[in-house]
């Protein structure tokens, strides 16, 4: 503040000099963290939906997988499993693989 008091500037005209670059040092500060708040808002919102997009592609997963076990499990191809086929069919080394890559014991 003294050189700017020693020199031919007022001292009302120094205040307001240094009130400036106060406020324009608050003013660029302000958007350089908005930019950064923005930036990890945006982040956070594609995790968010890759992490959707990541679940809905595994429940499509398990369920074709699913659908195969069923499909081996059906011997006679009817489209339905009876209780004797399901009891049979749990016993096949390839249903019981299925059943554990799904974690399903």
């Amino acid at each position: 503040f003294e050189p700017l008091t020693q020199s031919d500037v007022g001292p009302m005209f120094a205040s307001m000099f240094i009130v400036f670059l106060t406020f324009t040092t608050f003013a660029v500060m302000n958007v350089v963290t908005a930019i950064f708040c923005e930036s990890a808002i945006e982040q956070a919102a594609n995790q968010r939906e890759v992490r959707m997009q990541k679940f809905e592609e595994q429940q499509e997963m398990y369920s074709r997988q699913l659908g195969e076990v069923f499909m081996v499990i059906d011997q006679d191809g009817s489209g339905d499993i009876s209780m004797e086929e399901f009891e049979f069919g749990i016993m096949n080394p390839k249903v019981q693989t299925f059943f554990e890559s799904m974690e399903l014991r």
